[in-house]
This record gives structure tokens, sequence and C-alpha cells, in this order.
């Protein structure tokens, strides 16, 4: 943010110009600077080389004189503004405008001070006048309006007004990113992709751009692209937890649960609360790698709101694995209770119950978990193993058969073929 400067930095032959009369500028008018202001203006300059607060006390001193205008108000103003006297500022710059309200760099002035205070909305209407006196042309304005608008969640218009930004300021590249961001939360992930990498190509060392490139291609589902633009990130030796989060969801997403499972882990090291679905996530990575105890622990903090089917599941997945049976077997029931169609409960309560030897049980799960493509060749494998082990080989053969003509596979071509042979041998015995 640039606060504007007037006359106190400008000497006293230049202040004596200045008072003849009311210019006009490039955007807006400068007051007049009658021969007083000019003296005081000239006096604050020299103080304000050893002590800003000297030359604040001399034109607060200067402002309380009925000579006093608005070319000394601003200047006052802009000194508040450099001590952080910003209520002070607020009202030297309305002062100046009270003589001058097409004074444009104490309207802009104003509307950056207002900003600061964390006055928003009134800072709005100031910023709005400040670029009308600039003729629409002020880009630092159009850039300010258009962060307001994305913070209201209007971001086609934030889009719009940072593209008149760019016309008036067209190679400023922290524009052309807030253009890519932009084009991102308006849909228009390739072209806000193709931007990101411009950009990165004259500076290929902005780790920025690398966590906006990542942003982008995760939105547009390049879930591999989009690790490697976020591990291009973490090698500036940055770790932030939203782009770990992200990593880590991507990972989930790819079926890489260790490297899901070390991202959530350091997000959390950072603070961060992993909870809700990504919670769920994590419990599941840390079964995938059969770290049941982790495991246990994540679904604990789950909240009640999102203990869902996939959470029951997960959490029976974990007490089968360190051998906490009934609790496993009552969980998967839980799950299967509030959604009948989740394959991963099925099949998992299918195995359980088949290694405890209730086979008519386990095989009607098994075959409703075989009707999910994912689980085909697992559910039939139990089924054949489950038979096999009770000596029951013609259904064993059966299931196997029934299997291959579902979905073949070398596996269980060789067992078929091998029941086959045994049973030619036992029935020639």
């Amino acid at each position: 943010m640039r606060i504007f400067c007037l006359m106190i930095f400008v000497g006293l032959a230049a202040c004596g110009q200045l008072a003849a009369s009311g210019l006009d500028s490039a955007f807006g008018r400068v007051p007049t600077v009658n021969p007083d202001e000019a003296a005081a203006l000239s006096k604050a300059a020299a103080a304000e080389k050893s002590s800003l607060e000297s030359a604040y006390a001399m034109l607060a001193k200067s402002a309380e004189e009925k000579w006093a205008g608005s070319a000394l108000y601003f200047n006052l103003a802009n000194l508040c503004h450099r001590l952080g006297k910003y209520e002070e500022a607020e009202n030297f710059y309305r002062k100046s405008l009270e003589g001058e309200p097409s004074f444009f760099m104490a309207r802009k002035n104003l509307a950056l001070t207002l900003e600061i205070m964390g006055k928003p909305k009134e800072a709005q209407p100031e910023f709005v006048r400040a670029l009308a006196l600039a003729g629409g042309g002020d880009s630092e304005i159009l850039m300010r309006l258009s962060s307001r608008r994305a913070d209201e969640g209007d971001f086609s218009g934030a889009l719009s007004l940072c593209n008149q930004a760019l016309v008036y300021d067209p190679d400023n590249a922290g524009y052309k990113r807030v253009k890519a961001i932009l084009l991102g939360k308006t849909g228009n992930l390739s072209e806000s992709e193709f931007l990101t990498l411009k950009l990165l190509e004259s500076d290929m060392k902005n780790p920025e751009l690398w966590k906006l490139l990542g942003k982008v291609r995760a939105l547009s589902g390049k879930h591999a692209q989009a690790i490697a633009a976020f591990r291009a990130f973490l090698a500036f030796g940055k770790e932030e937890s939203g782009v770990l989060l992200a990593l880590g969801d991507l990972y989930f997403a790819e079926g890489v649960f260790e490297s899901a499972a070390e991202m959530y882990g350091k997000a959390i090291k950072l603070g961060v609360d992993v909870a809700g679905e990504r919670a769920k996530r994590l419990a599941l990575a840390f079964v995938s790698i059969s770290n049941y105890d982790a495991a246990l622990k994540t679904c604990d903090a789950v909240p009640n709101v999102f203990r869902d089917s996939d959470y029951y599941m997960c959490k029976g997945i974990a007490e089968n694995g360190i051998g906490k049976i009934s609790d496993a077997e009552s969980d998967f029931r839980k799950s299967i209770s509030m959604a009948p169609d989740n394959a991963r409960a099925l099949f998992e309560l299918g195995r359980l119950l088949s290694a405890r030897g209730e086979r008519i049980e386990s095989e009607g799960l098994l075959r409703r978990a075989a009707a999910n493509p994912n689980f085909e060749r697992a559910a039939f494998a139990v089924m054949v193993n489950s038979a096999i082990s009770s000596g029951d080989y013609v259904s064993a053969l059966s299931a196997a058969r029934e299997s291959l003509k579902r979905n073949p596979s070398a596996d269980m071509e060789r067992c078929a073929a091998d029941l086959e042979k045994y049973l030619e041998r036992a029935g020639d015995e």
C-alpha cells in the first residue's frame, strides 16, 4: 500500500507556485496553498528530517489557525498515518476534502486509511469516488475493489476489475497472479493453469506460484500433476497446513495411503485439527498401512455428526487388526445397517465370519460385496478358501468356476484346475 504525500516534500518555492490557485492534476484537482500554509509546510519539511513527531506537532498547531486549508490538512493527515494515528488521519483527510472535494490523493488516502482501520464498508465508497476522479484509471484502486468483490464472493466481478487494472498496468506480475486465482474461482481452470505456467517461466523460484498451480491442477482433477506442484512448493522449505492437507487429500484419492497419512500427520504437528471428513480419511489411511492403533485413536476424535457407514467400517477394520473381533463385528454390522451396499464393510464382515467358520452368512455377505467390481475377485477368493478349509471341495470348485465366468484371473484358473484334479483323483479312488 502506498500513501500519497504531497506538499511536505517540496520546497517553499514550489509551494508558493501552488499557492496562486487550485491546479488541475492528472486525477482531480490539487488544492491551493496560501503563504501561511507554505511557510508552515516548509518548516515541517525541515523538522521531518530529524523527527516525524516534531513535524506532526508543528502542523497540528498550524491546523488550529484560521488560514489552515486543504493542503495543510492533507500533509498533517499523511504524518498522522505514518505515525499510526489513524483516527486523526481520517479526520484531517476529511477536513482536506471539505475544502477541495475533487482532491484525488486525499480521497484515495482516506479510503486506504479506513481500510487499515477495519472499516471496509466506509472505505468502499471512498475508493469508488477516488476512482471516478481518476477517470477509472488507477490500477491500485481497481485491485482494491477487486479484492472487495472477491471477499463478497463475486468472483466474476472481481475478475472484471482485475482485468481493468491490467489495462493500466499490464506487466504487473502480482495482478496477473490474482487474475490466475480469479480465473480458477470462476471455473476457467485451463486459462488459470496456462497463466500460472506463464508466470512461472519468468519466476520459477516463486513458491506462491507453485502453490497456486497445485490448487488449480487439483481442481482440474489432475492429481499427479497437482502433487508435483505442491511438492515443488514444499521444496522451498515451506510447510503450510493448507498445502499439507491438500496433499493428504490428493494422496488419499490416488490410493497412496502412507503418503496421505504422512501429510495429514505433518499438518497436525502444525496445530491443525484434522476433523470431520479428513479425520475419516486419515483413519482409513492408517488402516491401509496397518497402523491400527493410530486408526482407532483417530476414530475416537471424529465428531458424532461424521460417524457414518465408512466410519464404522474403518473402526471395525482397525479393531479386527488388533484382535478385538467382537467389537469389529459389531461395528461392521453398524456400518452395513447404515449403508447396506457398503462393499468394503460387507467384505470385511464376510471375511471375519468366514474365519470363524460361519460359511452360510459369510457367503451371503461376500456375494453382496462381489456386486462391486472392486471386491468381486477378493470376495470369491474368500469363498473358495473357506470352502476348502471346510473340506467342501465341490463348493470350492463351484465358486472358483463362477468367479472365472465373472472376472477371469490366472490365480483362480490355477486354483480351479487344482481342485478339478483333486476331485478327479478322489473319484478314481
